[in-house]
């Protein structure tokens, strides 16, 4: 997987928020859709605001712990 940075003032596809957290884009739409992650539609793209996407990897570490971690 590619290794993609977020930062606070960007947005970012639902591809580059999965490879950030190092699982699959299912399971990063399943969080857009609980409204966990500040993600919005654009037509039929998930967007996610990076500093969204930065607070939840703050706030719930145990929830994705499949690498994301090493990219702090």
């Amino acid at each position: 997987m590619e290794r993609v940075m977020i930062e606070g003032n960007g947005i970012y596809t639902l591809k580059e928020v999965s490879a950030y957290f190092g699982v699959d884009p299912q399971t990063i739409t399943k969080l857009a859709l609980r409204g966990k992650l500040g993600a919005f539609k654009m037509g039929v793209k998930w967007l996610f605001k990076g500093s969204k996407v930065l607070e939840y990897m703050e706030t719930e570490p145990a929830k994705l712990s499949n690498g994301y971690k090493n990219r702090q």
